[in-house]
C-alpha cells in the first residue's frame, strides 16, 4: 500500500482545523417557536378546582415576583407559575421559585419549585408539584 502524498494530508488538516474552526462553545443554542408555560392545578380538600385562588412566583434569589405573559385560556384552578417571558431572569443552571397558594383571606399553603432555562430557550420544571392542595 502506497502512503498518502504530503499534499493530500495537508489538505486533510486543513479541512480538519476549518471544521474546528467553526466550532465556538460560546455560540447559543437555535431555540424553538414554542413559548414554554409551567402551571400548577389549585385544589380544595375534596380534590375540586379552586377557582379565583391567588398564586404568586417568586424567584428566591432576587426576591422578584414573576408574572405570567402568557394570557391563554387555563382549565379551571390551573395557574401559570413561571413562563418564557421570565427566561432572562432564570440562571440557565437553575433557580429556585417559592411559590404560595391562597382563596380569599383563608390559609396559604407554600411550594418550593426548581426551573433551569437549558441552552437560554425555554423554561424547564425540574422539581416542583403539579397540584397544590389548600386547606
Amino acid at each position: 500500500m502506497k502512503a498518502p502524498r504530503p499534499a493530500q494530508l495537508d489538505w486533510h488538516l486543513v479541512v480538519a482545523v476549518v471544521a474546528l474552526a467553526g466550532c465556538d462553545s460560546a455560540v447559543t443554542s437555535v431555540c424553538t417557536d414554542v413559548f414554554a408555560v409551567a402551571t400548577v392545578t389549585v385544589v380544595d380538600s375534596l380534590a375540586a378546582p379552586v377557582v379565583g385562588a391567588a398564586v404568586t412566583a417568586t424567584l428566591v434569589r432576587t426576591g422578584e415576583t414573576l408574572s405570567p405573559t402568557w394570557l391563554g385560556l387555563l382549565a379551571p384552578g390551573t395557574h401559570v407559575i413561571v413562563d418564557d417571558g421570565a427566561r432572562a431572569k432564570l440562571r440557565a443552571a437553575g433557580d429556585t421559585l417559592a411559590v404560595t397558594a391562597q382563596r380569599g383571606a383563608g390559609p396559604g399553603l407554600a411550594a418550593t419549585y426548581v426551573f433551569d432555562v437549558p441552552g437560554g430557550c425555554h423554561v424547564h420544571k425540574l422539581s416542583g408539584p403539579d397540584t397544590l392542595a389548600l386547606p
